[in-house]
């Protein structure tokens, strides 16, 4: 079977498909390419690191040769209106070529230092010599054989060997700013004052500076400046002024505020972000982020740490972004000689500090828990609103009010206002999931005594529920269970049909990953199937890790006081009887069925 291709069809051309000037037809497989319209002007793109404008307009190909003497007809019909870049570029050169030369004429005819020897006197000159003599002739013919081209050009060769042309070339190439002629020229300034005038005459090192200067080129008077030793050291210390300018105003708390390497709380840390780090470099320190932006590729990431690394060598408060690498660096396990190491780098802070840091971290670690069983025991439901009769007021009293008496009473001068409504929304549930860890520690030279242990502790979590069980009925059982006919129980036909649909979309998932023919309708499967509660759970689940328990589940008395742990810790409780919550073991459940109740 052949692969299908391009189909084979000609492209028609046009009159204005070739250059007006070569006539090369400028129509590349159906699309014209590299052809410049002679009447239109034309855009050029700049280039930016020699400080040119984005867009650049050039005049029209007609323009341009029309300054130069040669008027193109545009109505001519039997003539292209287009013509390739090649002699576009061309006419261009050409112009810019005479532009030069008068230039040259017009700086020759105006400077009038020039001293030239007149032609006739050159004439006369040669007209007064005495003519010499002819050469005599030898009357002796020899036979003397003419060297060839080859010979010619190897003996060329060995009287000016190829290394001294490659250095010429090489001459050529490497001329910089920094090795260029001498200047021949002389370099004055003036300054006029309110009262006198002073003329100063510049250093021939110094000359082209000024010069571009008075011409408003700052990009080569920048880079002529950066050439010069003592100037580029002046520079060079002006600059690093300015970068520990920059360095104190990070480091200062004044009018800005602290910076955010300063800030080492572990709700900053919590929101440490490397895009407001770099916003605050580019705000407070342009000319430190510049420069480590350049070096760093403009790696965002990359900027930020060497600009932590640097500023924490002068003050070791400034380590917010350390703490992050401490983070990184504990939860991969690693000891405590890798801190003593990266501590002296600059890169983290010292073993102590990080311990410290990770303990006022976990302090609070089960806040969010906390917070969601206080919301549990403050909330009525709305089968406790009447009361028990423990809780209920006594009523049984009567006040009778008249209206004489109301009128009386004054109250519209009160500005009585009704309260707002009491919102009394049921919060979310929460469930609590406990998996066992183990640890196995391998001894070398086992003994009687010393043979390999295992430790089995217990994780936990909280994790909230993402769907709401309030609004399913509670009304416990609608049948008792003896007079329940199995009849009600049996799938029915429409479960059957919704059962038949699962089974479609999960066949089609399975038949279009192992089935290369039917690999191309892998987008159009049904990746999810859709239910009642299809939105909740697409979100996120909150998760809060409450730590380790040194307790075996496996142990009855362990299992025991896990149970009471989390009874006396994340149980809500509703007067003396406590509301239950779901618990979970060894992975978090697809359906949450969390219920509490008074």
């Amino acid at each position: 079977m052949s692969r299908p291709g391009r189909s084979t069809g000609k492209w028609l051309s046009d009159l204005h498909d070739f250059c007006r000037l070569c006539g090369k037809n400028q129509r590349i497989r159906g699309t014209l390419q590299h052809v410049v319209v002679i009447f239109d002007d034309r855009i050029k793109k700049g280039d930016i690191k020699k400080g040119d404008p984005p867009v650049v307009t050039l005049p029209s190909v007609a323009t341009v040769l029309l300054s130069l003497g040669l008027k193109i007809s545009k109505d001519d019909p039997s003539k292209s209106r287009r013509v390739c870049e090649t002699c576009a570029r061309r006419a261009d050169n050409i112009k810019k070529s005479m532009d030069e030369y008068l230039e040259t004429w017009k700086q020759n005819e105006t400077s009038g230092s020039g001293k030239q020897t007149p032609t006739s006197a050159k004439g006369a000159e040669k007209r007064c010599r005495e003519t010499p003599s002819k050469t005599p002739r030898d009357s002796k013919k020899r036979l003397i054989r003419t060297p060839l081209k080859s010979t010619l050009t190897a003996t060329r060769e060995q009287a000016e060997p190829q290394d001294t042309v490659r250095v010429q070339e090489k001459d050529k190439e490497n001329r910089t700013l920094a090795n260029a002629p001498d200047r021949k020229s002389e370099t004055k300034v003036t300054v006029t004052y309110s009262s006198l005038v002073r003329n100063y005459s510049c250093d021939n090192s110094l000359a082209g500076v000024v010069e571009n200067l008075a011409k408003g080129n700052l990009a080569t008077s920048a880079k002529l400046m950066m050439t010069h030793p003592k100037l580029s050291s002046e520079i060079q210390k002006q600059i690093e002024l300015k970068v520990e300018k920059e360095a104190s105003t990070l480091l200062s708390t004044g009018k800005l505020g602290p910076s955010i390497l300063r800030k080492t709380s572990p709700k900053d840390l919590e929101t440490f972000s490397y895009d407001e780090m770099e916003q605050e470099l580019k705000s407070r320190a342009p000319t430190i982020h510049s420069v480590l932006s350049t070096v760093g590729n403009q790696k965002t990431i990359h900027t930020c740490v060497a600009a932590s690394i640097i500023i924490r060598a002068k003050d070791n408060k400034m380590s917010a972004l350390a703490y992050v690498i401490n983070c990184i660096l504990q939860h991969g396990g690693v000891k405590r000689s890798v801190f003593d190491r990266l501590c002296k780098m600059g890169i983290t802070t010292s073993h102590k500090h990080a311990i410290r840091k990770q303990n006022e971290m976990s302090e609070h670690h089960d806040e969010p828990v906390k917070q969601w069983r206080k919301e549990i025991e403050q909330y009525t439901p709305p089968g406790m609103l009447a009361g028990s009769s423990e809780e209920s007021w006594d009523t049984n009293f009567q006040c009778v009010i008249t209206d004489e008496e109301l009128a009386m009473m004054d109250i519209g001068r009160l500005h009585i206002t009704s309260p707002p409504p009491l919102v009394n929304s049921p919060p979310r549930p929460y469930s609590i999931i406990f998996d066992n860890l183990n640890f196995h520690i391998k001894i070398h030279h086992q003994t009687t005594s010393q043979h390999n242990k295992i430790y089995n502790w217990t994780h936990h979590m909280a994790v909230q529920d993402r769907v709401t069980p309030h609004h399913l009925p509670d009304n416990g059982a609608t049948k008792p269970l003896p007079d329940i006919d199995l009849d009600e129980v049996l799938p029915t036909i429409h479960t059957q049909v919704h059962y038949r649909r699962e089974l479609i979309a999960l066949c089609s998932r399975t038949i279009t990953f192992y089935c290369l023919a039917f690999k191309p309708f892998q987008d159009t499967v049904l990746r999810h199937l859709p239910h009642q509660y299809s939105k909740e759970m697409a979100e996120k689940s909150v998760e809060v890790p409450l730590g380790l328990l040194f307790k075996d589940e496996n142990v009855t008395g362990d299992l025991v006081d896990i149970l009471l742990h989390l009874q006396n810790e994340y149980v809500p409780k509703r007067g003396e009887k406590l509301c239950p919550l779901f618990a979970g073991g060894d992975r978090l459940q697809s359906v949450n069925s969390s219920v509490f109740r008074g």
